[in-house]
């Protein structure tokens, strides 16, 4: 069965899963996959600090640890859900499978661990690491396009805020404006054809995109 990933990209509070379970509703053919924020949240300590806690309050320390569970876990989902999906779907049918996920192990690459060690919270040591382990398995996972959920960054504060996740607190707007700024770096070196939409786009548009490169 021919299978084809496009992957919804955005800075933090874009509305990425908002998006996709409209998406869900409105397109139930699409496989959708979203991105394994709760798992981050029960990978706690015995004092109940969740990994995701421990990425906000020091990075230094802990982003090489988090890029390296959010990839895995993102590798994971991804590949547990292609296979069910595979799996429920008779071989003969002639369509493709179609999959939108909610970021890929490219915004991981090319966004936060990028920024991370510009930052200097990921050393020269642990970035080549992580280069060395994100080239051998992100293969796994090929993406046909980009679909980047536009929004301002004054606006994806407001609802990181409305959302109340308590490990997200301390996100200030330079944060989100750095973010921003490296999406739009990566979206443009890219070879991959990206679609911008807003959250409230037309979903016949988004889908004629990806049904034309399918």
């Amino acid at each position: 069965m021919a299978t084809y990933i496009f992957t919804v990209e955005g800075n933090i509070g874009a509305g990425k899963t908002t998006f996709l379970e409209r998406l869900r509703r409105e397109w139930p053919e699409a496989t959708i996959v979203l991105e394994p924020v709760g798992t981050w949240m029960t990978m706690k300590e015995k004092d109940g600090t969740s990994l995701l806690d421990h990425f906000y309050a020091d990075k230094k320390r802990w982003s090489y640890t988090f890029q390296t569970a959010a990839f895995l876990t993102r590798l994971m989902d991804t590949e547990r859900v292609l296979e069910e999906a595979v799996a429920a779907t008779p071989a003969k049918t002639g369509k493709p499978l179609i999959v939108l996920t909610e970021r890929s192990v490219l915004t991981d690459r090319y966004v936060f661990a990028a920024m991370l060690h510009a930052s200097g919270d990921m050393s020269d040591l642990e970035y080549d690491l992580y280069l060395r382990w994100y080239d051998r398995f992100a293969s796994h996972v090929p993406i046909k396009g980009i679909l980047h959920l536009t929004t301002d960054p004054t606006t994806s504060l407001e609802r990181i805020g409305v959302r109340g996740r308590e490990a997200e607190a301390g996100i200030q707007k330079g944060y989100l404006e750095a973010l921003e700024v490296q999406h739009r770096k990566w979206l443009s070196e890219t070879t991959l054809p990206v679609m911008s939409i807003t959250s409230d786009g037309s979903l016949d548009l988004l889908k004629a995109w990806i049904l034309s490169r399918c």
